[in-house]
């Protein structure tokens, strides 16, 4: 990553994207190239083809991490699309990193129906960085959400071991624990490298062919246990 030029990391849903969501994501990634800027592409970047997931978290996280230690003005571009789980882990690495945080667009705003706690913390911390208020001093002048998020990055930190349940994607408290795996990964990939990541209660059944955040962790804790590496 250049120190001379401004790096900038997409959150976007990959799998849920609609053909004209994609195309708006695309004209801004070429934008902000054409301006000089790194961009990462979860799209074109990330391998999708890897079966468990995990080399998508590594090479994003890889990413994100070099972004928090680079001296640049990098920041995170989020497209908003309330169907992605992993744009909700994706913020949660970008809290743990302290990363500047720019809400681009939100896609189908009226139509939905998931919990939108991560959303909201999105909209509060763009406001605080706007008046130079992140991260926040007094938690009093913050919401609940987001002091409930950042005490418990502040546990992760100092944590050996941090356990997650994994239902379905429809309250926000499962909304909460994707954003706790995201804290996690963040954390783990700076501060806490020897933080071990477990998901339990997992609603329903789990393809081990097909690539999931459970089977990710999964494949992450072998790597860590066989090579002794993140």
């Amino acid at each position: 990553m250049s120190n001379t030029e401004n790096s900038v990391y997409v959150i976007s849903s990959v799998r849920g994207v609609s053909e004209l969501e994609r195309t708006e994501i695309e004209q801004h990634i070429r934008n902000l190239r054409q301006s000089g800027e790194e961009v990462f592409d979860p799209y074109l970047d990330a391998p999708q083809t890897d079966t468990s997931g995990l080399a998508i978290i590594l090479a994003e996280l890889n990413f994100l991490v070099k972004l928090s230690e680079s001296s640049d003005l990098g920041r995170v571009d989020i497209f908003w699309n309330h169907t992605s789980e992993g744009s909700r882990v994706d913020v949660g690495m970008a809290i743990a990193l302290n990363l500047r945080i720019n809400l681009v667009k939100i896609f189908n705003e009226n139509e939905s129906s998931s919990p939108q706690l991560v959303l909201r913390l999105i909209t509060e911390i763009c406001e605080l960085q706007e008046m130079s208020n992140w991260p926040p001093q007094k938690r009093k002048e913050i919401s609940p959400d987001l002091a409930k998020t950042l005490r418990y990055l502040d546990e992760i930190k100092n944590s050996e071991q941090i356990s997650i349940n994994w239902n379905s994607l429809d309250s926000e408290e499962a909304e909460f624990q994707r954003l706790i795996l995201g804290l996690s990964l963040g954390t783990m990939g700076k501060r806490n490298k020897n933080l071990k990541i477990k998901i339990r209660d997992v609603d329903g059944y789990v393809d081990p062919d097909v690539k999931s955040y459970p089977n990710a962790i999964s494949a992450l804790n072998t790597l860590l246990t066989t090579e002794n590496r993140f």
